[in-house]
């Protein structure tokens, strides 16, 4: 289970997206900018997932599912929230292992 203290601080993400794991499930968090002109665009929060083992640079894009939040401390706790929701997507548990 992911806690909002296994994120990062809100002002890490201005510079940089953070990536880890829980069991089988990969994660990567960072800044995005949503909007159709530069004018009007909105800085958010952007989760990808996939399934391990493999880094996100040598994963398939097609596997990977993403999710957008307000760039705030509630759009990380929704974000953790989010991450939570989706790890028996990416762990099953058979025997005490995981995938």
């Amino acid at each position: 289970m992911i806690e909002r203290k296994d994120l990062l601080d809100l002002a890490f993400y201005e510079k940089l997206p953070f990536k880890g794991s829980d069991h089988n499930m990969r994660y990567k968090v960072g800044k995005i900018m949503v909007g159709e002109d530069e004018e009007n665009q909105e800085k958010c929060l952007e989760v990808t997932t996939w399934p391990g083992p493999y880094s996100f640079e040598a994963t398939d894009a097609a596997l990977m599912e993403k999710h957008i939040e307000a760039f705030s401390e509630e759009g990380l706790e929704k974000i953790v929230a989010y991450l939570n929701s989706k790890y028996s997507d990416y762990n099953k548990e058979e025997d005490g292992t995981y995938d």
